[in-house]
Order: C-alpha cells, then sequence, then structure tokens
C-alpha cells in the first residue's frame, strides 16, 4: 500500500510540475473588441446561400479575431501558434514570465494552460482482402436503393478531416471527382507547405476513409456518396502530438463554414484516461471541455451535420467514446459486424451526464477500402463506420437541400433499428437510409421487387441475330454488356445508352465473334456498379 501511495505522490507532482511549466497556453479575449468592416472576414457566396436557404444567422462568432490583440501580444516575443474566431483565442507558446506580463492585458479573460492530448485514428487492425464487395456495407444501410434512384450526394459538399490523402489524386478509383470538379478545396493545416496528397508523413488512414465516401471502382467498389463535392483537410499530425492538432481541427472547420460545406466527416479524435497517458478525463468529455468537442458543437450551430467516429477503446480499460463524439447536436458513429451485431472494440457511452453515445452505427468490422497503391482491403474501426453515415446523409440530403442538419440527425436517429430502445453500444441502432430520405423529402422510393432479372436474350439459344431486352426502372442511364467465355474471358465490352422503361438492341453473333458454346452476359451501370443482370447465352 506505501509504495501505490509513493507512486500516486510522485505521479501528482509531475502533473502539477508540467501544468506549472506548461510552454502552451489558450488565451481567450473578453469581445471581438472593436466593429469589423465585411472586407476583414470572408464566407463564398455558397455559403451564404447555403446558410439563407437554412436560416442560419451570421453572428459575432464569424468575425475574425481582432488583429491588435494578436499584435499586443507579439509584441511580448510571444509565438502565435493558432487562433480561433469561433472560441476568440489563440494558442501560444510562452515562458512563465511572459504570462505575467499577458495578465495586465485588459483584453484578455482568462490564460489557460492546454492539455497534452493525443490524437487517435479511429481504426483497428487490418484484415485479409475481402471476398465480396462494397455493396454490402451500403446494403445494410438501405443505401443502394437511394443510389439505385440516383441519390449520390451531388449538390452536397463535404469535408473529410484526416491524416492527409495519399495518392489520391493519381489512383483511378477518384478520376471521376477531378474529371468533374468535384474537389473544391484543399488544405495542410499541419504543414502548409505541402499538399494534402504527399504529407510528408502517412496519409493511408485519410485515402481509405476517403475511398468509402467517394470511389468509383466498379463492381467491388462504389463510394457511399460518389457524386457529392469535397474539401479535404489534413489535421492529424503524425510527428507530434498535442493540443495544436484540436486547433488544427478548429481552423479547419471554421474554413469549412466559409466554404460552405454541408457535412464534416472527420475519423480521428482525442481519448483521454491515465491508461493513455493522457490529461482528458472522463468526467471532461461533456461537450463542452475539449476544443474539438466545442468547435463541433458550434459547427452544428453554424448549420453543418458534424459526423464523427465513436472510437475503437471498447475492448480497452478506457471503453468510452473520444472527443469530439462527446459533442452535441453531431452524429456520433459505432461500429457493428457484417452481420448487424455491435463490434466489441466500438467505443461506448454514455456520457458523464447520461447521453446516449454513440448515436448511431454502420458496418466497421471488414469494411472495404481502397489502398494508396489502388489495392482493395478491408479494416476494421468505427473511421470506417463514419464515412459510410456521411455519405448517406449527403443522399439524403440532397433530396431537400432546406432541411437543417438537426432534422437529418432526427430522422436518421427515429428510423434507426433500435429507434425504441437504443442503448450505449450501437445508439439508435443502424440507419434506414430509404425511409429516412422520405421523410426528409416527401418523395416515395421506387424499391425494385427481389429476385426479378429484367434482363432476356431473344431468341435464346441464339442462331445468329438476337436481341437483348431490358426493363429500366430509372432515367437515362448508360449501362455496359460485358460478354464472358466459358472459362471467364472478356470477349466483348458494349456500352449504351438506356431510357427509362423497356428497351431492346441487336446483335448478331457472327459479328461480336461468337462461336458455337456458352457465354455469359452480364449487364452493369459502371457509374453505380449496384445495378447488375447476368443471363447464359447458347449458341448451338
Amino acid at each position: 500500500m506505501k509504495s501505490i501511495k509513493t507512486f500516486i505522490l510522485v505521479i501528482g507532482i509531475l502533473l502539477l510540475t508540467m501544468q506549472t511549466f506548461a510552454a502552451q497556453y489558450i488565451v481567450s479575449f473578453k469581445s471581438k473588441g472593436m466593429s469589423f468592416h465585411e472586407s476583414s472576414y470572408y464566407f463564398s457566396q455558397n455559403s451564404i446561400n447555403k446558410k439563407n436557404k437554412r436560416n442560419i444567422v451570421f453572428d459575432e462568432l464569424d468575425l475574425p479575431v481582432n488583429e491588435d490583440f494578436i499584435n499586443s501580444i507579439k509584441s511580448l516575443n510571444i509565438q502565435i501558434l493558432a487562433k480561433s474566431k469561433w472560441l476568440n483565442c489563440v494558442l501560444i507558446d510562452a515562458e512563465i514570465d511572459q504570462i505575467d506580463k499577458l495578465r495586465s492585458f485588459e483584453f484578455i479573460e482568462k490564460i489557460k494552460p492546454t492539455y497534452q492530448s493525443k490524437s487517435i485514428l479511429a481504426e483497428t487492425k487490418q484484415v485479409l482482402p475481402p471476398q465480396a464487395a462494397s455493396y454490402w456495407q451500403s446494403k445494410m444501410l438501405k443505401l443502394d436503393e437511394l443510389h439505385n434512384n440516383g441519390y449520390n450526394g451531388k449538390g452536397i459538399t463535404i469535408a473529410v478531416f484526416d491524416n492527409g490523402f495519399s495518392n489520391v489524386d493519381k489512383n483511378s478509383a477518384f478520376s471521376h471527382i477531378f474529371k468533374n470538379k468535384q474537389l473544391l478545396a484543399s488544405r495542410n493545416f499541419v504543414n502548409p507547405s505541402l499538399g494534402v496528397f504527399r504529407t510528408g508523413s502517412d496519409g493511408e488512414h485519410g485515402a481509405r476513409v476517403f475511398s468509402i465516401i467517394a470511389a468509383v471502382y466498379p463492381p467491388q467498389m462504389i463510394g457511399t456518396a460518389y457524386g457529392a463535392n469535397f474539401i479535404l483537410a489534413a489535421t492529424e499530425d503524425m510527428v507530434r502530438e498535442g493540443v495544436l492538432e484540436e486547433f488544427n481541427w478548429l481552423n479547419a472547420a471554421e474554413w469549412a463554414d466559409s466554404i460552405g460545406v454541408d457535412i464534416i466527416s472527420s475519423s480521428l479524435g482525442y481519448a483521454t484516461g491515465f491508461t493513455y497517458g493522457e490529461d482528458y478525463k472522463y468526467e471532461q468529455l461533456d461537450g463542452k471541455t475539449s476544443i474539438v468537442a466545442q468547435a463541433a458543437s458550434i459547427a452544428a450551430r453554424k448549420g453543418i451535420l458534424v459526423v464523427n467516429s465513436a472510437g475503437n477503446e471498447g475492448n480497452s480499460r478506457w471503453k468510452h467514446f473520444i472527443s469530439p463524439a462527446d459533442a452535441d447536436s453531431i452524429l456520433a458513429v459505432g461500429a457493428v459486424d457484417g452481420y448487424e451485431k455491435y463490434s466489441s472494440y466500438s467505443s461506448q457511452g454514455p456520457r458523464i451526464d447520461g447521453l446516449i453515445r454513440p448515436d448511431i452505427s454502420a458496418m466497421g468490422t471488414q469494411a472495404l477500402t481502397i489502398m494508396t497503391d489502388g489495392s482493395l482491403k478491408t479494416g476494421n474501426g468505427t473511421s470506417f463506420a463514419c464515412p459510410m453515415i456521411s455519405g448517406m446523409s449527403a443522399c439524403i440530403w440532397q433530396a431537400n437541400e432546406n432541411a437543417k442538419n438537426m432534422e437529418l440527425i432526427s430522422s436518421i436517429k427515429k428510423h434507426g433499428s433500435l429507434a425504441e430502445f437504443p442503448n450505449n453500444y450501437v445508439g439508435w441502432g443502424i440507419p434506414n437510409a430509404i425511409k429516412t430520405l422520405e421523410e426528409i423529402s416527401g418523395k416515395q422510393i421506387l424499391i425494385l421487387p427481389k429476385h426479378q432479372n429484367r434482363l432476356n436474350i431473344i431468341p435464346n439459344p441464339v442462331f445468329e441475330d438476337f436481341k437483348v431486352v431490358y426493363m429500366n426502372y430509372y432515367d437515362l442511364r448508360t449501362f455496359q454488356l460485358n460478354i464472358y467465355s466459358s472459362d471467364g474471358a472478356i470477349l466483348q465490352k458494349i456500352e449504351f445508352e438506356m431510357q427509362n422503361g423497356y428497351n431492346e438492341f441487336s446483335f448478331n453473333s457472327k459479328t461480336l465473334g461468337l462461336k458455337p458454346g456458352i457465354y455469359f452476359l452480364r449487364l452493369s451501370e459502371p457509374r453505380v456498379g449496384m445495378l447488375e443482370e447476368k443471363k447464359l447465352l447458347v449458341i448451338p
């Protein structure tokens, strides 16, 4: 018992020493301190239009930090590490004697030593290459039917915060993003001299997360909102750990708001507890204490739907969620497996005040992603459940852009699989994208009868001339017909457009170079990869 007391005393002295001589402080100001001209802060016209459409009011939080305050601090040879207009504060690196001088400035409200918290990527181990396509993780959310009905996130802007997005600009699965000018902006908040595609550190995690939302690699991989617009922000520093990363997240959120982003998808967060050597305690993850929780809550007030991983601490001694999953008015996402069962590593709630966490769950176990070299690989983690919900939300919001973020959150939870009995493992359960979209938009979604094959070959067996007929329930789309030999070799790839309704196309077996034998026809929509019909063709 004596040794335990001694250990606790030593740790207490060390923590007190660290706090007393902390090099980094957050300096908060009493007010913005002056009148500002509109030219001193900037919002894109897109951002202004979206805020007006959703009745989001501009307020003092949108004004920048007073440069006179910053210059006064700099006059003491104090380094400004970061600043935030939303929190009206700066992060500084200073000595004790400089802090004493700062206290004389009347415009300063408080000076607080920082928590040296550590950012965590919400991903666990990788597993073997998959046998199934991303279709299953989308189907769990009923998202495949939204895609089939033309809802792919078009017109909605998603900001993805992560550690970088290595080779996304070179990977063919993302070529449509650049071809269609869907990438609106990108910024590296960790190292501004570098871009987000080659960050100087490992950006694999961000690239894999982004693939779940944006990739088009049929038939194996179709992103949850491949038609959306995107901004990419590198906020996670893989070399250094500290509160500066939380400011990176905060500054990225302010920047995203100025551009007019609709959704922030964040697959990282800040954990706490002595188990990990962090300074945050469980009771401090109350949605108000951490910098990122405050940032996420303000972003929600600004009309942004914030979707954040709950964390992967379920099997640890800590067990709880990570911040900003503790923030109010956001969607904290837990993980389930392919059988819709709780994944034991997924962080648990509740919050200290009893608030249920997570809010909602999606497939995070053996989720399919695209690696930086273009290969496919599954992985485990709430990191991968989060972008599924972000993409699903974009598809739903596309149906009614006048809807507000809180309306989406309410409807998504309302139609969760455990809406009547939510718990602190999977929250309100697995969302139903169809029911949520129908409520948000007031439109009914067309769902095709199960096991209905609409592809036919007339006549079959084929002697020479034949027709391929197909009933297309959707709007005008481009389809691809692949003809395979009996040993699986592709003999023909034919693309053609199909109108809504009955479609008929004529072919000649000799013109196609088909000799007597058995062939396999596969009709699919390359852009989506989920509409697929198959038939055997026999030439006697």
